[in-house]
């Protein structure tokens, strides 16, 4: 299973770079804005001052590849921060890295209640 998701990034995923402890590491992920069904990710959300900024984005990445809360990945001329992140397993070990992910530069409106 972790052969077919590192071939499957390799061919489908979009160039990122990765900073994790310091050092800046090249890979291919899968990252698209968050579809969750959730409140604080929900697509437009227009509060008493105007329209909040935008929400969560996904990020999978392959197993090799520690990753860590805090961790900055940049894609395209963006810089984001991993929120929340997670190691999805089988029976031989880690197969993909998951997080989410909130933009850099803007107000940080990750945990704000609407």
């Amino acid at each position: 299973m972790r052969q077919m998701i590192s071939k499957i990034l390799r061919y489908y995923g979009v160039p990122a770079v990765l900073e994790h402890e310091g050092e800046r590491v090249e890979l291919r992920i899968f990252f698209q804005p968050s579809m969750s069904k959730s409140w604080d990710s929900m697509d437009p959300i227009v509060g008493p001052l105007g329209q909040l900024p935008g929400g969560q984005y996904l990020y999978i990445g392959p197993a090799e590849q520690e990753i860590s809360q805090g961790d900055q990945v940049s894609v395209g001329e963006n810089d984001y921060m991993l929120r929340r992140v997670e190691t999805y397993l089988d029976h031989n070990g880690p197969i993909y890295r998951w997080a989410l992910c909130v933009r850099k530069g803007g107000e940080d409106t990750w945990g704000v209640l609407v």
